[in-house]
């Protein structure tokens, strides 16, 4: 009870609302050393911290001039030599400023994304690296060089990027695809089945039939043949019932007595006393007609 007690009062003290040591907004902590509200204010106070740290335990360095730019600047750390990001890549031959390009396919002006960059658009890089890939023996032309086609399924003209292209678009391509499967289909012969019920081969009216029987008559007569089975086993089943409830009938007697190694003798001579009799079976085992196992052979000796 008293652990108990003191979980609950060390859950209250922590879970209590705080006020945030950045924003200054109230939030409930999730754990008992949390002091901001969030991430974003975790992070300050963590930038923070540092910036403390490094205030408290750093050299304060004399000025020194810019290697650059020659004005003074209070250095960070020993090595420093530039007052700024801008001044150290101006003397590393850093430039900052991305100065236009002729691009190498449409000699038109365009910024590039870094100083290797020659291309100014995906479509002249394409047509930069067919020339590239011809020049090398990859290819025999250039895709643009094939005269124009007809689209063999929209019958659009469109300009082909390969000599064996027949299709304007992936579309056209797809259901140029299905009609030949299908025309395979329909050219293919339609396969013969063998009746269920007369055992004779028929020919169904289409390849994806799910027909069974070459007649309405032999689907009928197979039905009523099953529906008769299914009546003679259920004839066959409760004749064997009454058979066995015979056999048990014929193998017990009726008692008016308790037996003896009976755990519920007090319900028993209850039952009893109501004029009403109890059935004792002498032979079980010959009555069910099953094998006997070896274990009830040896009950059976031994009671003999």
């Amino acid at each position: 009870m008293r652990i108990e007690r003191r979980r609950r009062v060390t859950e209250k003290r922590w879970n209590a609302p705080r006020i945030c040591v950045m924003c200054e907004m109230k939030y409930i902590p999730n754990r008992s050393r949390q002091k901001t509200c969030g991430e974003v204010c975790s992070y300050q106070l963590k930038l923070e911290g540092s910036k403390k740290y490094r205030a408290k335990n750093r050299e304060i360095l004399a000025e020194r001039t810019c290697a650059s730019c020659k004005k003074s600047f209070q250095p960070y750390r020993k090595d420093n030599r530039y007052c700024s990001k801008k001044c150290g890549n101006q003397k590393r031959d850093r430039t900052l400023e991305k100065f236009p390009k002729k691009c190498a396919e449409c000699n038109q002006e365009f910024i590039p994304r870094n100083s290797r960059a020659i291309l100014c658009s995906e479509p002249c890089r394409y047509v930069h690296e067919k020339r590239q890939a011809v020049i090398r023996g990859r290819i025999n032309q250039m895709p643009f060089s094939i005269p124009e086609k007809k689209c063999a399924v929209c019958n659009a003209i469109f300009k082909p990027k390969t000599g064996v292209q027949k299709y304007c678009s992936p579309s056209c391509n797809n259901d140029a695809t299905q009609y030949r499967s299908w025309r395979t289909i329909q050219n293919s012969p339609i396969r013969p089945k063998k009746c269920l019920h007369c055992k004779e081969e028929f020919k169904p009216k289409t390849r994806k039939s799910m027909a069974k029987f070459c007649s309405s008559a032999c689907r009928g007569g197979y039905q009523t043949a099953k529906r008769q089975e299914k009546i003679a086993e259920l004839e066959k089943e409760q004749k064997n019932q009454v058979e066995l409830q015979k056999k048990w009938d014929d193998s017990s007697i009726q008692i008016r007595d308790c037996p003896a190694d009976t755990a519920y003798a007090k319900e028993i001579w209850h039952y009893l006393k109501q004029g009403k009799t109890i059935t004792k079976y002498l032979h079980p085992i010959w009555a069910v007609g099953s094998t006997i196992n070896e274990e009830e052979e040896e009950l059976i000796e031994l009671e003999i």
